[in-house]
């Protein structure tokens, strides 16, 4: 008789408690502190323009993620390494999901506010036209990690053993939030509830994608396929 081939098994996702206690430390310090430190450093050389401030936002925010977060990492990458076939395809179903919906999204939102314009990318395409090589490592390299490292990796891993739709809600309205946060007061709210029911489809398909495969570096490539669309479009 022939033997059945065994499937590989991947390990389970999990935090250890120092990455949980440093990664939530981190979590209040970038929200509250890094973004006036890098104000502050800026003020001592002339001010930064806004793309070079972002890219020292990026650039921290990446750096710190992957050395706070290294052992969910490495299993990260271990999972997706032994199942490389089903990583690939979520990545690329993913990614036209996520096409998609922006599609669908954007033509929506355009009947109800004509010429509508996500303030965030707005934002973002004038950094590229500013400094499109460092936004573009910025957006397609370093914000991919940091992201997916907290909020799919810290709010969602971490708290879903415990709740798991809980951990859905607070890692998509986090990361919803967290990119509409800054233009509180500068757009009027039916744009900004817009801007962010934007992001609710690409919250829950990176959670989505890293329930699947057990691994962050599968929400990190479809955010940076998505993110490298963007650039691409806006040049």
């Amino acid at each position: 008789m022939s033997k059945k081939k065994k499937s590989k098994k991947i390990a389970p996702l999990s935090l250890t408690e120092q990455e949980q206690l440093l990664g939530w430390t981190y979590l209040a310090v970038e929200l509250l502190v890094l973004p006036t430190a890098i104000a502050l450093l800026g003020a001592q050389f002339g001010g930064f323009s806004d793309s070079v401030a972002n890219f020292i936002y990026y650039l921290t925010n990446g750096v710190c993620c992957a050395f706070l977060f290294r052992k969910v990492l490495h299993t990260s990458l271990i999972n997706a390494g032994s199942r490389m076939g089903t990583m690939l395809g979520t990545v690329l179903g993913g990614f036209l999901v996520l096409l998609g919906a922006n599609q669908l999204m954007t033509g929506l939102f355009n009947a109800l506010i004509p010429g509508f314009v996500n303030s965030n990318n707005a934002f973002v395409a004038g950094m590229v036209r500013e400094s499109p090589i460092l936004m573009t490592v910025g957006t397609v390299i370093l914000v991919p990690l940091a992201e997916e490292c907290l909020f799919r990796g810290l709010l969602f891993t971490d708290l879903r053993k415990h709740n798991r739709m809980g951990a859905y809600a607070l890692s998509v309205l986090g990361f919803c939030a967290v990119h509409v946060a800054g233009y509180v007061g500068q757009a009027d709210a039916l744009t900004l509830i817009l801007c962010f029911c934007q992001y609710i489809p690409a919250g829950i398909v990176l959670c989505l994608s890293c329930e699947k495969t057990e691994s962050l570096f599968v929400p990190m490539l479809i955010h940076a396929a998505v993110n490298a669309g963007s650039i691409l479009s806006l040049r």
